[in-house]
């Protein structure tokens, strides 16, 4: 369980048309963003077999992400530690803690889920934590994960690779255009 609060868990799931053992194929390939994310510029992959494996995630926006994985649990799913990277190359503190899980549904079905802990908000509390989370982080990131999901479906029920924005473009990960 991540360190963070659970009261701001952002929670996603979505149903895929396919066996369990196909989605963790997917999410437990080395640079598998490539093939699902709308918002992707590019991700480089320092490695990916386990606990400790990372890579850095850049987005079309040009913001960049090392993510390092906490907890492999083999089929099931996936802990990853993001950290947001600067100019400079170093981390930020708005680290945030995500849980990708995987749940069969029966032969050709199942459910990904995801769930996002913002460290930004541990400790904190009153009108003031409670409007910010609510007004515009959690439907930041809600419409992030809806979209990287749509994405990972999409991709394992066409074998199609996500284009840019192809399920629209998000304010803060797309390219920006004038």
């Amino acid at each position: 369980m991540p360190s963070t609060d659970s009261k701001w868990k952002i929670p996603s799931v979505i149903l895929i048309n396919a066996d369990a053992s196909a989605v963790w194929d997917l999410i437990s390939s080395p640079g598998f963003l490539k093939k699902v994310h709308p918002f992707l510029k590019d991700n480089i992959c320092e490695e990916w077999s386990g606990v400790g494996s990372s890579d850095i995630v850049h987005y079309q926006s040009g913001r960049k992400l090392k993510r390092t994985i906490t907890a492999w649990i083999e089929g099931e799913g996936l802990n990853i530690q993001a950290v947001p990277l600067i100019e400079d190359g170093s981390g930020s503190k708005a680290t945030i803690e995500i849980e990708w899980r995987i749940k069969p549904l029966g032969e050709n079905h199942s459910e990904l889920s995801t769930s996002l802990y913002p460290h930004r908000m541990k400790g904190r509390s009153g009108l003031k934590a409670h409007l910010f989370f609510h007004l515009k982080m959690k439907p930041m990131w809600v419409k992030y994960w809806k979209t990287l999901l749509k994405g990972v479906k999409h991709h394992i029920e066409t074998g199609e690779t996500v284009t840019e924005n192809q399920f629209g473009a998000h304010s803060f990960f797309s390219a920006q255009t004038s």
